[in-house]
């Protein structure tokens, strides 16, 4: 899957996550290039997100469908050869699931707020459609964002477990020109690492009560990303991550 001139950079602190600067080859990278600057011209602004408080995403958004994934090279990205690559650097467990996204950040963009991901999401209760993948795809009538049961009852419960952004599109990338990913401390607030938007880098971390990340905004630059989520079964990783949910509850933070 990596080819040899790939550079990958690997840490835990302040949770675990890894980038691979040249992820493809010239010629597939470039193919989701083109891909990216075709369907994201169907894009819709994000607006607000979630049911509870006034949080905007200042993004446009779009899903791709299905036959887009199986006749492009978007379906390197959805790969059981990459998810089981990164499944064992992570040493994690993952199911079946897959969630899909198109992000383009247009200049001049505010920074996004610090979030963590960690969340139990509803997946349409049907085979796999993506070799033995359950792909969410645009149209297939499921809230993502809604866990419940009373108005969710046909779905699957699963949860984010893993975190993947492909940069593509972009001009090239130089410092001072933003459109970082900034990784933040369990306290939400304090910066201490950033990934920069270059083309044909693949950006991963685990999803965790931890995992505080943000879109850092751009004055002068335009961001595109492919991004997905990888999941698991969420008594699953409520045990893999007991010890930190504890200890947020003890200090009265969110859990």
């Amino acid at each position: 899957m990596l080819i040899r001139e790939s550079k990958l950079t690997v840490s835990s602190y302040p949770y675990n996550y890894i980038a691979v600067d040249g992820l493809f080859d010239e010629s597939t990278s470039y193919g989701l290039s083109s891909v990216f600057n075709d369907l994201i011209r169907n894009g819709r602004q994000v607006g607000k997100v979630g049911e509870v408080g006034s949080l905007i995403y200042e993004a446009i958004n779009t899903t791709p469908k299905l036959d887009d994934i199986r006749s492009s090279p978007i379906s390197k990205l959805l790969s059981h050869e990459l998810k089981n690559w990164i499944a064992e650097i992570f040493e994690i467990r993952l199911d079946e699931n897959l969630m899909m996204g198109m992000h383009r950040h247009n200049a001049p963009s505010r920074p996004g707020w610090t979030h963590t991901d960690f969340a139990i999401v509803s997946f349409p209760n049907i085979p796999p459609n993506f070799g033995s993948h359950r792909v969410y795809s645009d149209g297939c009538g499921v809230n993502y964002s809604d866990d419940s049961k009373h108005r969710q009852p046909d779905t699957i419960k699963t949860a984010r477990a893993i975190a993947c952004l492909y940069y593509t599109a972009n001009a090239v990338w130089e410092p001072g020109m933003g459109g970082e990913t900034g990784i933040y401390l369990p306290d939400g607030k304090t910066l201490v690492a950033s990934v920069p938007p270059k083309n044909n880098t693949l950006f991963v971390f685990e999803i965790s009560p931890l995992s505080f990340h943000a879109y850092l905004g751009s004055q002068t630059m335009q961001r595109n990303s492919f991004i997905w989520w990888y999941h698991s079964d969420p008594t699953y990783l409520l045990k893999r991550h007991e010890a930190v949910i504890a200890a947020k509850q003890r200090l009265g933070l969110d859990p």
